[in-house]
């Protein structure tokens, strides 16, 4: 019986597709799927030989055995238990190995390389019985192509990254006639602008990190702007209206207070009351009194 030492296993697979299945039917599949890889992919219908294999009774074994095939793990044909993958990895395996031996029929292609000696010893589950040998990969690599040489534009490519890179900012940095141009286009004054200019050089001087290289620092002045002058009129919209209008409001205030005056000054004025008084339809008069009394 020429079986494997070892064969593929795929852990995710097996917990997968036993889902639902008990430990002591779980277990059973492992120990059958190992059974099977022994055998080359025919393991006989032997339930005494199983049984023992499992420490369990015959019994035992065959309820164990009519659940696996209900499930669709084992294959049960002509006294033989297979299972579908292990069928098509053992295809693969042989071929594999039919490949190897036609590699080193022809000892002139390879003459340095020797065949490695079939090694039993490894006995770890996981690991993949189709890896390549050495001579597989001598012959791939005298039979491959060379590689083609890097065309001109592919060199300066490199030299164009390096030159793209970008710096810090000066410490002596100030704005240029361009850079108060614009900011004075966003509606900001002489001194304000060198007290933008001032905070932009602290801030960016003071910023560790790659964000403190850039490629353009004029764009970058230009953005620190557009956010200063954004700033700037979203916090005047949101005062109140009568601190928006300023002297021009206040003056109107005044102006509004005089006229009022004024025009309560033109008003006629009021008629002067008399102390004569009508009772009963008969008018009466107060008595007026001249020179002394007599």
């Amino acid at each position: 019986m020429n079986s494997l030492p070892y064969y593929k296993r795929f852990p995710r697979d097996f917990l997968d597709g036993t889902i639902g299945m008990g430990l002591e039917l779980k277990g059973a599949y492992a120990v059958v799927l190992d059974l099977i890889y022994m055998r080359n992919g025919r393991l006989p219908d032997d339930a005494q030989y199983i049984a023992g294999q499992l420490g369990c009774s015959v019994r035992k074994w065959r309820a164990l055995r009519d659940e696996l095939f209900a499930r669709g793990k084992i294959n049960i044909d002509h006294g033989i238990i297979s299972n579908s993958r292990a069928d098509y990895l053992l295809e693969e395996t042989r071929t594999f190995r039919d490949k190897q031996a036609e590699n080193r029929s022809h000892p002139n292609k390879i003459k340095a390389v020797q065949s490695p000696k079939p090694d039993h010893t490894d006995t770890d589950t996981d690991t993949d019985t189709e890896v390549r040998t050495e001579a597989n990969a001598s012959v791939e690599r005298a039979s491959a192509p060379p590689p083609k040489p890097l065309p001109p534009e592919s060199k300066s490519t490199g030299k164009a990254r390096g030159a793209a890179r970008g710096s810090r900012i000066p410490s002596n940095w100030t704005p240029t006639p361009k850079d108060y141009a614009f900011a004075s286009s966003e509606g900001m004054t002489r001194e304000e602008i060198n007290r933008e200019a001032d905070r932009f050089r602290d801030y960016w001087i003071a910023t560790t990190g790659r964000n403190a290289c850039k490629l353009d620092w004029e764009g970058t002045w230009r953005n620190w702007i557009r956010r200063v002058s954004d700033d700037k009129r979203k916090r005047a919209a949101a005062r109140p209206a009568y601190q928006r209008g300023g002297a021009e409001q206040t003056l109107s205030a005044f102006d509004r207070v005089a006229a009022s005056m004024a025009g309560h000054a033109a008003r006629p004025a009021d008629p002067v009351q008399s102390d004569a008084f009508t009772i009963e339809g008969e008018h009466w008069a107060p008595e007026t009194r001249t020179g002394t009394d007599g």
